[in-house]
């Protein structure tokens, strides 16, 4: 792969190695991409993203790392030390992942370290919460006693569904990582997170999480891919995190 990498915010980023599948960083295999700053045109830096068949072995990572129950059989209160501590990293870098949001996505920065990098540590915070009270209150819930045809009692219990696909837009990069991967991770789920490509940048910031101790085991990234199936978008970078929110990350039985 061939990177570079301007100076600035984005000078400490490592672009060579754009993909994390099943605990390993390794290098995209697809094609080169660039991202530059909205406002001056200046180029930020260039990167490889994943191909297609990274992208497929991060979505095998995502459904093992769920089957095996690494993460969907942590307790709520295990689950939630994990989303707190996620939270803690944002916070400790929220003046550099701001200065980052300026630069590839164009936010005034005062909305950077407000919207962009303060509300994700409140969500992440908050998905703290809802794993250790679980939805509606509990995860195990009473149902009416039936009558009729003859008395009955049952109990609704809600468990992780499996592996969710989360896609987020270029213009709130880490606050839609934010809303999407705490829930699901409250949840129990294993993600796959497909970022923009115009928001790439921020996402690999983030990629050191999954090697900080208390973050989840089983995480995964990486970077654009030009699919041949219709199964994704043309040129949408997926990061994959196997430790995911999805529409419903509740099941119901």
């Amino acid at each position: 792969m061939s990177s570079s990498i301007t100076s600035g915010p984005v000078a400490d980023l490592d672009t060579g190695a754009t993909t994390y599948v099943d605990g390993a960083w390794q290098a995209g295999a697809g094609e080169e991409f660039l991202s530059v700053d909205p406002a001056t045109g200046q180029e930020l830096a260039r990167w490889t993203g994943s191909d297609v068949a990274q992208a497929e072995a991060a979505v095998v990572a995502a459904r093992a790392s769920f089957d095996d129950g690494r993460w969907r059989r942590r307790t709520p209160a295990e689950r939630a030390a994990v989303l707190r501590r996620l939270a803690d990293l944002l916070e400790k870098d929220h003046e550099r992942l701001a200065r980052l949001v300026t630069a590839e996505v164009g936010s005034p920065i005062s909305l950077a370290r407000s919207l962009q990098t303060a509300t994700p540590v409140v969500n992440f915070r908050w998905a703290a919460d809802m794993a250790e009270a679980g939805p509606r209150g509990g995860y195990r819930e009473q149902l009416p006693t039936a009558e009729a045809p003859f008395r009955s009692e049952s109990v609704l219990l809600r468990e992780p569904v499996g592996v969710v696909s989360a896609i987020t837009p270029y213009n709130y990069p880490i606050n839609m990582i934010a809303w999407k991967v705490g829930p699901a991770l409250a949840a129990g789920c294993s993600v796959v997170l497909l970022p923009s490509p115009r928001g790439t940048l921020c996402t690999m910031a983030l990629r050191a999480w999954p090697r900080r101790p208390a973050c989840p085991t089983a995480c995964s990234t990486s970077s654009p891919v030009v699919p041949t199936s219709a199964s994704c978008s043309a040129r949408t970078p997926p990061s994959t995190w196997s430790p995911s929110p999805a529409p419903t990350p509740w099941a119901r039985r």
